[in-house]
């Protein structure tokens, strides 16, 4: 006779595994929406492409505006930036896409999130960065 606890143990290691397959599969895809979102916030289009070109092309933008928001947050490492400064500095960009790009950054832990609406550097980053130079 088998132990039902073994079993309840054993069904329900299964359950949560699936479920964790599916919460990475609706994870993936929000963020595909989001970047949708953020190059149709942008205004980069003005006429609606097919969804499957701008979750390519808007991939490519956010990591482009990601990598620049890392790389200028990284320059000054004791520095504190928010979105209305990088907004300032990067006037291509959208603020609305400056403030998503800063909340997946941090939760990334590519940067690091000091106060409501504050980023840093984190050290990591700040070492990665100098021995790229």
């Amino acid at each position: 006779m088998a132990n039902p606890t073994r079993e309840a143990i054993i069904d329900a290691s299964a359950s949560i595994k699936r479920l964790r397959e599916e919460i990475g599969k609706l994870k993936a895809e929000l963020r595909s929406q989001e970047a949708a979102l953020d190059k149709l916030l942008s205004g980069e289009d003005s006429a609606q492409p097919q969804v499957a070109n701008l979750e390519v092309s808007a991939a490519d933008s956010i990591r482009s505006l990601n990598q620049r928001i890392v790389d200028r947050i990284n320059s000054s490492p004791s520095s504190q930036f928010d979105a209305d400064t990088l907004f300032t500095e990067f006037p291509d960009a959208n603020q609305t896409s400056i403030r998503s790009a800063l909340s997946r950054l941090a939760e990334q832990g590519r940067i690091e999130r000091v106060g409501r609406g504050l980023y840093t550097s984190t050290r990591s980053d700040i070492q990665s960065s100098m021995e790229l130079q």
